[in-house]
């Protein structure tokens, strides 16, 4: 594709109007837990979200003809669904919708704000560092607390399924069974904890003799 061709591309690509959507995150049980409204890939992606997005087949999209029609049906599923923080539904969104817009430039100094806002707003986005100051308030406030017997079974059974699908994913990667896996992991802690033993006798009898000498 010579330059000028692409050029023309782009140019016919940037005429191509938005399409704005509305979205749920919805948790594995079919329960939404988050709306909002968007385009492009906003649905899809943890940038400038409170929560974590969910996998892409937990996403429902609805179009819009325009942006203001996509906030408007944001503003309704909100009031649909209820907040949590307001104790009034399911979501977890912390404003009733409506605000923002796709393309919006703003000033130097609306964005140094923005920033220093942000700086000093408590982590609400995985991957932020936390201050040193925040994780003490966490660490106390964790103190103590020792999850119900039903809380640990089902963090106990998620932990399980996790690593299975791991061990799952390796396995056909490998070529290999389950099984087959779990057998090369036991005879490799066997010969791990065999060579330690030795090396442990091997270095006690090494010891007896300096003693008796």
């Amino acid at each position: 594709m010579t330059p000028s061709t692409l050029r023309g591309a782009l140019n016919q690509i940037e005429k191509i109007p938005k399409t704005f959507y509305t979205y749920l995150w919805l948790r594995e049980d079919g329960t939404p837990y988050y709306a909002g409204k968007g385009c492009n890939k906003r649905a899809f992606v943890n940038d400038r979200h409170i929560v974590r997005c969910p996998p892409s087949d937990r996403i429902v999209i609805q179009e819009w003809p325009s942006e203001e029609d996509a906030f408007e049906a944001e503003k309704f599923l909100i009031v649909y669904y209820g907040r949590k923080d307001l104790g009034t539904g399911c979501l977890r969104n912390r404003t009733d919708g409506g605000e923002g817009g796709s393309g919006t430039i703003f000033s130097l100094r609306a964005r140094q704000n923005m920033s220093k806002a942000a700086k000093n707003r408590p982590c609400l986005i995985a991957g932020r560092t936390k201050s040193l100051e925040e994780c003490q308030k966490i660490s106390i406030s964790h103190m103590g607390i020792r999850p119900s017997k039903s809380a640990r079974e089902k963090i106990g059974d998620a932990t399980h399924k996790r690593f299975g699908l791991q061990k799952q994913r390796l396995a056909e990667k490998l070529g290999a069974t389950v099984d087959e896996l779990n057998l090369c992991q036991a005879l490799s802690r066997f010969v791990k904890n065999r060579d330690s033993k030795r090396r442990w006798r091997k270095r006690a009898g090494t010891e007896n003799i300096k003693e008796s000498s």
